[in-house]
């Protein structure tokens, strides 16, 4: 699906984020090349323990995934 959205949609994984609260989202991120953000609201802190090794962030929420998100594409930091 990944894929399929990439051609479509013209974008390059692995310069993309994978955001979400489960340890399946951290493990697609990793295997797409993406960046990932862990957050603890829903499922985050019961998957903390499981997800955290696959997550290069774990944060509050959202809003605090987003601000990661902007300040790392202001400052070009590139893999």
């Amino acid at each position: 699906m990944v894929e399929r959205a990439a051609e479509r949609l013209g974008f390059d994984p692995r310069e993309a984020w994978m955001v979400g609260d489960h340890a399946g989202d951290m493990g697609l991120g990793r295997a797409i090349g993406a960046r990932t953000l862990l957050v603890r609201t829903g499922h985050g802190d019961e998957e903390l323990e499981s997800a955290r090794p696959l997550a290069d962030h774990v944060v509050a929420d959202l809003s605090e995934a987003a601000s990661i998100i902007r300040d790392e594409a202001l400052a070009g930091i590139d893999r």
